[in-house]
């Protein structure tokens, strides 16, 4: 839906706002859940997601007190815990990064090289 190039020592986080900005003009607004793992858990990018009446589907890090009443979190075997319907909205994540990791192998997009 979007993309942004950036270098490899960025916090991706720092992207994120621009590019559910992207995503939003791409869908023209169609996109009501955006779906992203626990490195993506801050109140303001929350806030960024409702701003934009989307739900924010994102794992809460053990070191972050949930604001919301239902919650999902993570545990070290990747367990997803909370409520059904957001472990099942979870799950697509993994879905897609099933299908990066394909796309990633069969263009050779693993063992780039770039020559100044």
């Amino acid at each position: 839906m979007a993309v942004i190039a950036a270098p490899a020592n960025e916090n991706e986080k720092k992207h994120a706002p621009k590019l559910i900005e992207k995503t939003i003009h791409a869908t023209d607004r169609k996109v009501r859940v955006l779906v992203a793992d626990s490195q993506y858990s801050s109140r303001k990018l929350r806030k960024h997601i409702y701003s934009h009446r989307m739900k924010p589907v994102i794992p809460y890090p053990s070191n972050q007190r949930p604001a919301e009443a239902e919650f999902l979190r993570v545990d070290k075997r990747f367990k997803a815990h909370g409520p059904e319907r957001l472990k099942r909205l979870y799950r697509h994540k993994a879905s897609a990064e099933r299908t990066i990791s394909r796309l990633k192998e069969h263009l050779s997009l693993e063992n780039h090289k770039v020559k100044p």
